[in-house]
């Protein structure tokens, strides 16, 4: 394959939801705005950064803050500009984010002396196994090509049961229904094009951007500053 070819299929133009319906660059807004969510999430970490003590967890509000900006661009520009070399740059920060909320999570649990070694290996294996079956099964036309997140849920689950401390499991917990939810959403959108032009992939990013806060301030619960504990 040449370089015009090359650059030809990174730039092919692609159609994966409802509310796209031409190739323009605003054929998307509702998907296309509802990234200000991720926006949003960027700068609560940073402001929450700044009220944290410890410095594990205030770096970890800081790079995850910075990641969901990237997320938000990434988006946006797949949103706008639909091809290949787009929709790496929507879905890279995506898995970064992931991987560094499950690194920060039981990064500060070894720190706390908290064994990791069989939730952290559910987790994992979750993560990995679940895209990987979907992929096996054949189910990414089925999911909108959302295989990717099949293992999200089981992986959020397993730290619910895992987790000792209740105020932390139930807000993963609370992650967990949510991005059931959201996962649902981004899989029906072109299901119910019929009846709702809009589509349900922008619910998708307002969920997963709240999903995402959830478990990013797992760790930085009960920090204190001044005497009072940091609350978001």
């Amino acid at each position: 394959m040449d370089l015009q070819n090359i650059w030809q299929f990174l730039l092919a133009p692609i159609d994966l939801y409802c509310e796209r319906t031409d190739s323009s660059l605003w054929a998307e807004p509702f998907n296309l705005f509802s990234n200000a969510a991720f926006l949003l999430v960027a700068w609560r970490l940073y402001y929450l950064a700044g009220k944290v003590e410890k410095e594990p967890a205030r770096k970890a509000l800081v790079y995850l803050s910075i990641i969901a900006a990237m997320v938000a661009t990434g988006s946006t520009l797949f949103h706008s500009l639909p091809n290949p070399m787009t929709q790496l740059a929507d879905a890279l920060p995506i898995a970064v984010f992931v991987a560094l909320c499950v690194a920060f999570y039981f990064k500060e649990r070894a720190d706390r002396r908290i064994p990791i070694q069989k939730s952290l290996t559910f987790c994992i294996l979750f993560l990995l196994l679940g895209p990987v079956a979907g992929k096996l099964l054949g189910l990414a036309p089925y999911l909108s090509q959302g295989e990717f997140y099949l293992g999200l849920m089981p992986a959020l689950a397993s730290l619910v049961v895992f987790e000792e401390n209740k105020a932390k499991r139930l807000r993963i917990l609370a992650a967990t229904i949510l991005f059931t939810f959201a996962f649902a959403a981004r899989t029906l959108d072109v299901y119910i094009c019929g009846e709702f032009p809009l589509g349900s992939h922008f619910v998708w990013h307002l969920c997963s951007a709240a999903v995402a806060y959830l478990m990013a301030t797992v760790q930085a619960m009960g920090e204190r500053q001044n005497g009072a504990s940091v609350r978001d």
